[in-house]
């Protein structure tokens, strides 16, 4: 894109849209969303997980803004997560995806797009800007079996049953066995879990015990569900993946120990 204007924003997938390309004119509006004619890019065309007008991408300050306006969270490149309410995020030059999981859950929906390197750095957000010191983006980037083993160990935390604490890696393989039988072992349950504790730890959390300190690793694998929780990785609504009904009261007479 380097005979591009600075700035211009092209979609490089879905495919149906790979020669879409939009000039960076202030307030230029581009929405992505399942509902094909009233959206510039569509995803998930028969996937109700995929609200209709899912979210924009508006070209404000000098810079393309991401706006998430779903039910799902729009996860930006391997990261972060960007929830319906929250601030929007400026995308970098060079290319960004854009990703919603669908109603299955292997299955993810992509916008991959392309900004034209040169622009001047990005003034404001295109609506009123928040205090410094809040966290613009929630979240962290997790797999859909990342999600699933997770939910699944932190269950009691979700649900906040009193003196709540994780499940074991063989009590979890007995939960996921009820869901896809014969897939899951303790040894695939840890390594889920591994990815994403390295995962925080690269961002600066401290999950993981120091070099040579194992004792305390049950320890360590609480303070990252804990990020997880607090960043509202995981919420109570992903207890519908184990086939528990979220609402307040009802969840909590769900878990039967």
């Amino acid at each position: 894109m380097n005979d591009m204007q600075p700035g211009t924003l092209r979609v490089l997938e879905p495919d149906e849209d790979k020669h879409l390309m939009v000039s960076p004119v202030e307030g230029m509006v581009v929405r992505f969303g399942r509902n094909r004619p009233e959206v510039h890019i569509c995803i998930g065309p028969d996937d109700t997980s995929v609200s209709r007008l899912h979210g924009t991408l508006e070209y404000r300050a000098g810079c393309w803004w991401v706006r998430a306006l779903g039910q799902q969270p729009v996860r930006l490149g391997h990261s972060h997560v960007l929830w319906c309410g929250d601030e929007p995020v400026p995308l970098a030059d060079g290319r960004t995806s854009l990703q919603v999981e669908g109603t299955n859950p292997n299955e993810v929906h992509v916008v991959r797009v392309e900004v034209a390197a040169g622009r001047r750095e990005p003034e404001k957000p295109p609506s009123k800007r928040c205090d410094d010191q809040t966290n613009q983006v929630r979240g962290y980037w997790l797999k859909p079996d990342e999600r699933l083993v997770l939910t699944v160990i932190a269950q009691r935390l979700l649900l906040r049953c009193p003196d709540a604490t994780l499940l074991t890696c063989r009590e979890a393989v007995k939960e996921l066995e009820t869901l896809q039988p014969g897939v899951w072992t303790p040894k695939k349950v840890e390594h889920r879990i591994g990815n994403v504790r390295d995962r925080l730890a690269a961002q600066g959390c401290t999950v993981k015990p120091p070099r040579g300190e194992t004792g305390y690793d049950d320890s360590y694998r609480r303070k990252a569900v804990d990020e997880l929780i607090r960043s509202r990785t995981l919420t109570r609504d992903d207890l519908r993946l184990l086939g528990i009904d979220d609402d307040e009261d009802g969840a909590a007479g769900a878990l039967v120990r």
